[in-house]
């Protein structure tokens, strides 16, 4: 009788260890979800603040290796564009807020540029741009003009830009394509790939085929354009 008085102790004991357990861990989980709302509102009403325009929280960005809060945003005067919001030192008062919506804002404007550089010497071209998922300096202005947007280090560019193989001469015309383009930006990290393909084939890919044809080097010529921290070089694929 004793014993069975001890055990039905020890399981309630354990019982109740557990359950507590249980309501420290939701306590936890929806003390960790108010923060997030609470945060993803603090970042909404900064973005409104800064740009004059309302934004809407539209996903989680994650968690950045260094501790940073991210989301996603979006705003009316840019339809269907997601915007990177990233918060340094979220958890306390001394937060730094960046974000992309400069990058997001230009993009026609980045694409076109490209357009018109690449089409000056090769005529018919082509012109794959997204924006990257990356903040930029906090130091930009509200109201940064274009060229002041792309002039800026702080900026990620990678770019396909997709090309004739009838208007191919040689390495020197790419070579003076890539340096005006390079020479035009300051974006601190620049990917440019050019790709000559098929006369046939040009217009008829989508910017995941022709990298696919990269991989598998399905093209007539190819080079890739990098600048980093590392300096600025050009290598011919093919």
């Amino acid at each position: 009788m004793r014993k069975t008085i001890i055990a039905l102790a020890v399981i309630i004991v354990i019982f109740l260890i557990g359950g507590t357990g249980c309501l420290m861990n939701s306590t936890v989980s929806c003390s960790s979800g108010r923060d997030n709302r609470n945060i993803n509102n603090i970042a909404l009403d900064h973005m409104e603040q800064k740009y004059g325009k309302p934004f809407t929280y539209s996903a989680p960005g994650g968690i950045s290796k260094l501790g940073a809060h991210e989301l996603l945003v979006t705003c009316e005067s840019l339809p269907d564009q997601m915007i990177f919001v990233e918060i340094e030192n979220y958890r306390d008062d001394n937060r730094k807020f960046r974000d992309n919506f400069l990058a997001v804002k230009y993009r026609d404007e980045v694409t076109s540029f490209f357009h018109e550089q690449a089409s000056i010497i090769f005529g018919d071209v082509n012109v794959f741009y997204e924006v990257a998922m990356q903040s930029l300096s906090p130091d930009l202005p509200a109201n940064a003009s274009f060229n002041e947007y792309f002039a800026n280090t702080s900026g990620f560019i990678s770019a396909c830009i997709e090309l004739r193989a009838s208007s191919f001469s040689g390495h020197e015309q790419v070579e003076e394509m890539i340096g005006s383009i390079l020479a035009e930006s300051g974006a601190g990290n620049i990917t440019l790939l050019v790709i000559f393909v098929d006369d046939d084939t040009f217009g008829t890919l989508d910017e995941n085929d022709l990298r696919e044809k990269v991989v598998r080097h399905q093209f007539v010529h190819c080079a890739r354009a990098t600048r980093s921290d590392d300096g600025e070089y050009i290598e011919w694929l093919g």
